[in-house]
């Protein structure tokens, strides 16, 4: 269904099924970047 991290986290996040906290959790674990990570954010707001 996803093609990488980055999609799994952004529909997540989408869902609501993820928070802020937890995308600061994935760039600390470098799952994703903070430049994605700040994509995510931007893309819902």
């Amino acid at each position: 269904m996803f093609n990488n991290d980055y999609e799994r986290i952004k529909y997540y996040y989408d869902c609501g099924w993820a928070t802020v906290a937890q995308l600061q959790v994935y760039v600390k674990f470098k799952v994703i970047t903070d430049a994605e990570r700040l994509q995510i954010l931007g893309a819902t707001n």
